[in-house]
């Protein structure tokens, strides 16, 4: 399920005439972000190291865009804010329908 919301993102940025930087962006966000649902759901209880263990993936993933060297070293690409949506639309849909899931 995670490949393919990952390969979504990848077309779907594709298809909207964004370069192949930016594909690979998308698709690695909506891979990790899929992937800390799932540490998530295994983890829970989110008390105690547990928590912090979730946190601190999430913060080390939202560093590496903040710092420009470690950007360029991973070859990723910020994406432009109007781009958003259609690159986080994969990982939303998916994380929605996730087997076991109760609706609502």
């Amino acid at each position: 399920m995670i490949a393919a919301a990952s390969f979504g993102a990848f077309l779907t940025i594709r298809s909207l005439g964004l370069g192949l930087g930016s594909a690979r962006t998308s698709a690695t966000i909506v891979a990790v972000a899929m992937s800390l649902v799932v540490l998530a759901a295994l983890a829970r209880p989110l008390a105690g190291w547990r928590g912090l263990m979730v946190l601190a993936l999430a913060s080390v993933f939202a560093g590496l865009f903040a710092l420009p060297w470690l950007r360029d070293q991973l070859a990723i690409v910020v994406l432009p804010c109007s781009r958003c949506p259609s690159a986080s639309l994969p990982s939303v849909a998916s994380c929605s329908c996730w087997p076991g899931r109760s609706p609502g």
